[in-house]
C-alpha cells in the first residue's frame, strides 16, 4: 500500500483554546462522537483508487471491473474501520483510567482521539497508547488467518491479506518511538516513569519525533528524485512535515503548561461580571443586558446575593415566545449546581475544567460564595505576556 496512514492521538491541554470535534458526525459508539473531517473524503478517494490499481494488476482478468471497483471501495472502508478500531482502543482505555475522551476524528492522515486531559501518570500514559497499536495487530492477525483459510491464489485471499498487511504496518508505523506516535509517547512514558519527570519525558519524545520527521522527508525527497515515486514521495513529505509540526507544538505545549502551572485563578478572575435580579423576564434581560452590554455570562442575584449563573446556553433553551413568562432564576444554573474552580487553582487546572466542559468560561467561587468568572481569552493573555516578558529578558 502506497498510503502510510498515521492515526495519532492529540492532547488537549496543548493550548488554552476550547476543543472542539470538527466535521460531520458520523456516529456515537460507547458514548463516544465519531466525526469525519472533510480532508477523509479526499483521502479515502486516493485510497480506494490506489487499492483498486493493485487488485485490477492481478486480478483484472479474472474479476470484472464492477466487481473490483466494489471491492476496493469495501476494502478502503475496512481500512478506515480498521483506524477507528485503533483509535476507539485509545479512547476507551483512557476513559477506563479516568482520563475523558471528547471525540474521534477521521482525517486526511488517519485518525485522532481528543482526550480532555494528560494522563496522570507514567502507566496510565504506557497503556493508553499501547491499546491502539495492539488493536491494530489483533486485526492484522484475524484477517491474516481469514486469508489462510481462503483458496491460495483467489480473490478472496488476497483481500483479507491486503487488510492483514496494512493493519501490521499501521500498528509498526505507530510504534515508531517519535511524539506524537503512538510510540513516540510509549517512549515519553519510559522517559517519565525512569525520571519522575513528564517534561523531560516530552523534550525527550518531541526531539525524537523531529528527527523522524525529517527522515520521512528526507526519504520523500529521495523517492521523489531518484526513483520516479511523485506520489509516494510527496506523501512522505506531508507525512513528515505533519509529524514535524506536532513534534515541535509538544515543546510549546510544554511551555505553556509550566506558564499556567505558576499562576492562580485569583490572578486573572473577573469579578465585575454583571448581575441580574431573578425575577427579570428572559426578554427584559435581552433587551436591557445583553443586547446593551455584549456580555456572555451574567450573576443572577436575590437581595443582591449571587445565586446562579446564566449564559447564552441557558437563554437558548426556552423557545423565543416563552420569554415574556419566563424569569431567569428559572433557567438559571443555581450556585450549588454550577461546575466551578476555587479561586487558588492553578490556571492550568482552569484550563484543564474548561476542556472537559467544553466551556469559553468558567465560574469561581472562594468561601461558598460566587466571585467572578476566568475565561480563556484571561489564559491567553498569562501565555503572551509571559511569552513577552521571556523575549525582553533575553534582549535584541
Amino acid at each position: 500500500m502506497p498510503f502510510p496512514f498515521l492515526p495519532a492521538r492529540t492532547q488537549f491541554w496543548s493550548r488554552p483554546s476550547a476543543p472542539r470535534a470538527k466535521g460531520i458526525r458520523l456516529a456515537r459508539v460507547f458514548g463516544i462522537d465519531v466525526t469525519i473531517d472533510l480532508s477523509w473524503f479526499m483521502i479515502i478517494v486516493l485510497v480506494v483508487l490506489s487499492i483498486h490499481t493493485q487488485f485490477a494488476l492481478y486480478y483484472e482478468d479474472v474479476v470484472s471491473a464492477p466487481a473490483l471497483w466494489a471491492a476496493a471501495l469495501v476494502e478502503g472502508l475496512l481500512f478506515f474501520g480498521s483506524v477507528l478500531v485503533h483509535e476507539l482502543s485509545h479512547s476507551l482505555v483512557a476513559r477506563r483510567l479516568g482520563v475523558g475522551v471528547h471525540s474521534i476524528t477521521l482525517f486526511i492522515f488517519g485518525g485522532v482521539s481528543s482526550l480532555e486531559e494528560e494522563p496522570a501518570r507514567a502507566q496510565d500514559e504506557f497503556l493508553i497508547s499501547g491499546a491502539g497499536p495492539l488493536a491494530s495487530f489483533a486485526i492484522g492477525v484475524v484477517a491474516g488467518i481469514a486469508a489462510m483459510l481462503l483458496p491460495p491464489g483467489s480473490f478472496q485471499r488476497y483481500f483479507f491479506h491486503w487488510l492483514s498487511v496494512t493493519n501490521f504496518v499501521l500498528a509498526v508505523f505507530n510504534l515508531l518511538p517519535g511524539f506524537p506516535l503512538d510510540g513516540g509517547r510509549v517512549l515519553r512514558a519510559a522517559v517519565w516513569k525512569a525520571t519522575g519527570d513528564m517534561a523531560r519525558g516530552t523534550r525527550v519524545a518531541s526531539l525524537a519525533g523531529t528527527a523522524i520527521a525529517y527522515g520521512l522527508m528526507t526519504l520523500g525527497v529521495m523517492l521523489f528524485l531518484f526513483n520516479g515515486g511523485l506520489i509516494n514521495g510527496l506523501w512522505f513529505i506531508l507525512i513528515g512535515w505533519f509529524l514535524l509540526n506536532a513534534a515541535q507544538s509538544g515543546l510549546v505545549d510544554l511551555k505553556v503548561r509550566r506558564i499556567l502551572m505558576h499562576h492562580a485563578v485569583r490572578q486573572v478572575l473577573r469579578a465585575d461580571c454583571p448581575r441580574v435580579p431573578g425575577s427579570t423576564s428572559l426578554e427584559d434581560f435581552v433587551d436591557r443586558h445583553l443586547l446593551r452590554t455584549g456580555e456572555r455570562c451574567f450573576f443572577v442575584t436575590e437581595d443582591d446575593v449571587p445565586t446562579g449563573i446564566l449564559g447564552l446556553r441557558d437563554l437558548n433553551s426556552v423557545p423565543r415566545e416563552r420569554w415574556t413568562q419566563t424569569a431567569v432564576r428559572d433557567v438559571m444554573t443555581p450556585v450549588d449546581r454550577v461546575r466551578r474552580l476555587s479561586a487558588d487553582d492553578s490556571l492550568l487546572a482552569a484550563m484543564e475544567a474548561m476542556n472537559r466542559e467544553r466551556a469559553q468560561q468558567m465560574p469561581v467561587v472562594d468561601g461558598g460564595r460566587l466571585v467572578g468568572v476566568v475565561t480563556r481569552e484571561a489564559l491567553l493573555r498569562v501565555v503572551e505576556l509571559d511569552r513577552e516578558l521571556e523575549r525582553a529578558a533575553s534582549g535584541p
